[in-house]
């Protein structure tokens, strides 16, 4: 059967990590936010269906989302929905009717701000910086792999690597 020839013997879909890029509209005549919020849904609802039989599903969604971090697009990653007060569906009525529907489950991190604690601000057509726009998103694993804490084997090595830097650094 079909099922047999796509999972040979060992092989999990809880291993495999899904890697979404993604390019998201902009307009410099239209500023409809909500255009980007519908295409991010749409990504974001296939990969639920790709994902669907996966426990915990490893996933990467990295792109131009052409979306500040105020935006709705980046409140639907970061939380799963959309506030229907949000600034951003001001003029579209039809996706305030959506709204209640337009969830996800997944739990999105912002790689900048796990990192940085905030998101990047950076020159990008101007000397001024302007707030990122680029994302990765990821889902944080639920194992072993995650855990902050380096390696045992590891730990001896930056005090010895400390020690050696400040020995050529007292002799110059």
């Amino acid at each position: 059967d079909d099922d047999h020839h796509h999972h040979h013997e060992g092989y999990k879909r809880e291993n495999n990590i899904f890697v979404v890029n993604c390019h998201l509209y902009r307009s410099d005549k239209k500023k409809e936010p909500f255009i980007r919020l519908m295409q991010i849904h749409v990504l974001i609802k296939a990969l639920q269906r790709i994902t669907k039989d996966v426990r915990n599903p490893k996933i990467i969604v990295a792109g131009d989302f052409n979306s500040t971090p105020t935006s709705c697009v980046y409140d639907y990653m970061q939380e799963g929905k959309v506030n229907i007060t949000h600034r951003d569906l001001e003029d579209c009525l039809l996706l305030k009717e959506l709204m209640p529907a337009m969830e996800h489950p997944f739990t999105f991190r912002s790689s900048y701000r796990e990192v940085l604690n905030r998101e990047e601000d950076y020159c990008r057509h101007s000397e001024v910086p302007e707030p990122v726009v680029e994302y990765i998103f990821y889902t944080p694993c639920r194992s072993t792999l995650s855990s902050a804490s380096p390696p045992s084997s590891s730990t001896k090595e930056p005090s010895s690597f400390s020690s050696s830097s400040s020995s050529s650094s007292s002799s110059s």
